[in-house]
């Protein structure tokens, strides 16, 4: 299996993960793909957007019960954050609370956005 992501996308440092399903499992909950493959392997430090609510979509497509478990499954399997955040709104803050999602993972999410956004000078100049 391969795994198509865009040079230039990884040099930048923002890869946005799609409503793709490999092996049966959508690519924002793919642990596989995203932690494993991207992350670990490939050594990405930058971060992972989801495509346009594809947290959510993960229910239509029958692999998550409920907006809190496809967020659960998206955010622990290194999706950083989700494009359209809906259900991440709704549902994180009670996920870190009762420790179904560690705040260390959120940690990680949001330092590999900083670093990027910082990186790309956008502290410095927002609309360059």
């Amino acid at each position: 299996m391969e795994l198509f992501i865009t040079v230039a996308a990884v040099e930048a440092g923002a890869v946005m993960n799609s409503f793709n399903i490999v092996d049966g499992i959508p690519a924002s909950g793919n642990d596989y793909l995203v932690n494993q493959i991207l992350k670990e392997q490939w050594n990405f430090k930058g971060f992972v957007v989801s495509d346009w609510a594809s947290f959510v979509e993960m229910i239509n497509n029958g692999y998550a019960a409920n907006e809190a478990e496809a967020t659960k499954m998206s955010i622990m399997a290194g999706s950083d954050i989700d494009m359209e955040a809906g259900i991440v709104v709704k549902t994180m803050v009670n996920q870190v609370k009762n420790g179904d999602v560690p705040m260390s993972r959120i940690d990680d999410a949001v330092a590999r956005i900083l670093k990027t956004i910082f990186q790309l000078g956008l502290f410095d100049d927002p609309y360059k």
